[in-house]
């Protein structure tokens, strides 16, 4: 039996992830934090994020935890006296209250508080006057009091902590005090709950009271008028029920049932409500997520699905302040997505054809008119973007470059020579090798001029020039491969100064000046007086020029190298680049478009801090090939591992918000300090001499992707030769602002 539990958790996690596919296209991918990441509770039923950017979570009987990015910590929610009993909260909804105040339900324990200006714990049970202690919800209303719903009906909370009981099975004639699933204040103040008895309207300026059940004839004990979420808009409110949403208008007294749009014609057992900015409001239920558009009071369906995570019970959703959407659930644990959207379009979208086909490794790009041209290991795919139309056309062997004439006239670079398209025929333009006497014709890379002049990088065998015009050719770096085995040239550019530059895979730099012959070599170890052009790494991935500059794509960061003034600078890590090996780089309105095996970074020209895009973007890979990048009319293509990545230029946009850095935590000799739920000033922190280690850790609080914040930091003035002294931490975050100090 233990086996069975086991494969019917795998497949029910493997379903919840395929059924997020469609849904990742347009809204970043969706990925689970579970136990593998440090959370210690499949369930969570809220989540809040705090004034200085933390994220709490309320996680069922793993109680009270805060999430940096990086970690979860448990914060205590019961008093000492409670937990020296072997007490164990399970923790429901959370709150912070306009005072910065941290309010904590539990079921069985009251509400705790986690006050803001020190942190200090302090309870609320029915010894204090609370209705129940299984608190149900929690709402800060425009008065600022908390109104408190329990399963023994509602209290009230000042601003002063007087608690005030607000008595409703009397005035509306029930058994028992209702239990209060949740609350809303809607424009006009009044207030509203969603009970186990129906929708309770409580207009407190008019001292009015009164049950409004969604079924008049439900019977005794009917679970059929359970209101369980509220929404309010304006006067309005949105009720979410046993069987599904209604809308209430308040001008007309009137309950309307929301139609269905399940496959199977169920109405769901209804959590919470979420709205978002653009009138649509997220439906959390026993069957996953569903959207509701709020103009037109109907579901609205994900591209072709009426649920997202259906096989999953939804609890609670957070959008934090860096655009990243939070689901929490019951027993799946929690997921996140930028939902700030993704615009990244995969060749599906821009062709019609079987979907199979579509997905193959695209090792180079060319764009011309409405065509694009993707070649692979093995075939050379037309794609007509107007009509949405796809051609394939097999070849010997693979593509590695291509390129256009001025005439329109198609050549491709492949392992078995030069090609030609013709019509809808491939052939093999053999010339420029004869004239040679060249047996070997693996091209490698190729570059057409202005004139229409062909230059041809050779496996091997250097570069040939040549003008078909004329028949002229010539030959540079021909023993190339006989210096060192293997290599080859692997990238070419012109500049505006006459001069060929050719990029090798083993060799360096060289450049050849197209008046004289005349050949200059660059390497890591060049060394002459002339120049200040010293590489990072003798292996060259791509070339290109803009004004008087050379990009050069190495293993060891992209090198700018400025002809006219001969400065160089090297862009790594420091300027933000995920990954030093450079595959491709392409300049467009004053920006580089840099791609790695780590997705596309994007910086400006002229000081490059550079934004990283990949897979959680909505990209159908982060892993890109070497040179598969170029831009046409504002349109950018990028070649995957698996298949092609485009994207329109002016919807390329990146998190701008400023991350919150923060100190989390402080270890001296592997022991935790002063951990605090607040970011409040830390005190002094004094380091006995024999005491060993001291260990920080930081968080930007910005959760888009925590992995890629860096963090820099110092003791200012240490001297371990003298002590004892104070000393000021300085951190810095991954674009370079100072933080904070602490003493």
């Amino acid at each position: 039996m233990k086996h069975l539990l086991l494969h019917a958790k795998f497949w029910l996690l493997l379903s919840i992830v395929m059924s997020l596919n469609g849904y990742a296209q347009h809204f970043g991918q969706i990925s689970r934090l579970g136990i593998d990441d440090g959370l210690p509770s499949t369930t969570i039923y809220s989540l809040v994020q705090d004034n200085e950017d933390f994220i709490w979570l309320g996680a069922g009987t793993s109680g009270l935890l805060r999430y940096d990015g990086y970690q979860f910590e448990a914060f205590a929610v019961l008093n000492e006296r409670e937990l020296a009993a072997g007490y164990q909260a399970d923790v429901g909804t959370i709150l912070q209250d306009s005072q910065g105040n941290l309010w904590i339900s539990t079921w069985g324990f009251g509400l705790s508080r986690l006050n803001s200006h020190d942190g200090k714990l302090q309870r609320f049970t029915t010894e204090q006057g609370l209705a129940g202690n299984q608190v149900q919800f929690l709402i800060e209303d425009q008065q600022q009091r908390l109104w408190v719903g329990t399963t023994q009906g509602i209290s009230i909370i000042t601003t002063d902590d007087q608690i005030k009981k607000q008595p409703l099975k009397d005035i509306l004639s029930l058994t028992t005090e209702p239990r209060i699933w949740s609350v809303a204040q809607t424009l006009d103040g009044v207030i509203w709950m969603g009970s186990s008895e129906g929708l309770i309207r409580f207009d407190e300026a008019n001292s009015s009271i009164k049950v409004l059940p969604l079924h008049d004839d439900a019977p005794p004990l009917s679970r059929l008028n359970e209101v369980r979420a509220l929404w309010p808009e304006g006067n309005n409110i949105w009720v979410g029920s046993r069987q599904g949403v209604y809308f209430y208008e308040s001008e007309v007294s009137e309950f309307q049932l929301v139609d269905t749009v399940a496959a199977d014609g169920q109405q769901h057992i209804i959590n919470r409500f979420f709205p978002l900015t653009d009138n649509r409001l997220l439906v959390a239920s026993y069957a996953g997520v569903q959207q509701l558009n709020r103009v037109e009071r109907r579901y609205q369906l994900f591209d072709e699905q009426d649920s997202l995570l259906s096989d999953s019970n939804i609890r609670n959703f957070l959008l934090d302040r860096s655009g990243v959407l939070w689901i929490a659930t019951d027993e799946s644990s929690l997921f996140r997505s930028r939902f700030a959207g993704s615009h990244f379009l995969q060749l599906s979208d821009l062709v019609q054809f079987n979907e199979r086909e579509l997905s193959f490794s695209v090792s180079v790009i060319h764009r011309l008119n409405q065509m694009l041209w993707l070649g692979s290991a093995d075939k050379l795919y037309q794609a007509d973007t107007n009509r949405k139309e796809l051609n394939i056309l097999s070849l010997p062997g693979g593509i590695n470059a291509m390129s256009t004439s001025s005439k329109g006239e198609l050549y491709l670079a492949t392992d078995s020579g030069l090609m030609k398209l013709v019509g809808k025929e491939l052939r093999q333009v053999d010339l420029p090798f004869e004239l040679l006497g060249l047996a070997n014709r693996n091209v490698w890379e190729l570059l057409i001029d202005k004139q229409d002049v062909f230059y041809l990088g050779l496996w091997g065998q250097g570069v040939i020039r040549w003008d078909p015009e004329s028949n002229e050719v010539q030959h540079w770096l021909a023993d190339l491969g006989q210096l060192q085995s293997g290599d080859t040239v692997q990238a070419l550019a012109l500049d505006d100064y006459q001069q060929l530059w050719v990029g090798s895979r083993y060799s360096g730099l060289f450049k050849i000046s197209l008046a004289t012959g005349d050949i200059e070599h660059f390497s890591t170890r060049t060394n002459t007086s002339s120049t200040t052009l010293v590489l990072p790494s003798e292996q060259i991935n791509c070339l290109t020029t803009y004004a008087t500059t050379l990009v050069i794509c190495t293993e060891q960061g992209l090198l700018l190298y400025q002809q006219d003034i001969q400065q160089t600078h090297l862009l790594g890590l420091q300027s933000g680049l995920p990954d030093l090996r450079i595959l491709g780089v392409h300049i467009a309105e004053q920006k580089l478009f840099v791609s790695t095996i780590k997705g596309l970074s994007v910086g400006a020209l002229h000081e490059p801090q550079f934004v990283t895009f990949n897979q959680r973007d909505g990209m159908v890979a982060t892993e890109l090939n070497t040179k598969a990048i170029d831009i046409y009319k504002n349109q950018l293509y990028l070649g995957s591992v698996q298949g092609l990545i485009s994207i329109d230029l002016a919807e390329l946009e990146s998190n701008t918000r400023q991350p919150t850095a923060v100190l989390t935590r402080l270890d001296i000799d592997h022991q935790r300090r002063q951990l605090k739920p607040f970011a409040a000033p830390w005190q002094p922190v004094r380091v006995a001499p024999t005491e060993r280690s001291i260990r920080f850790e930081f968080s930007a609080l910005d959760y888009q992707d925590p992995a890629v914040n860096r963090f820099q930091y110092q003791l200012e003035g240490f001297d371990p030769e003298v002590s004892p002294q104070n000393y000021q931490l300085k951190q810095k975050d991954e674009l370079g602002r100072n933080i904070h100090g602490v003493r």
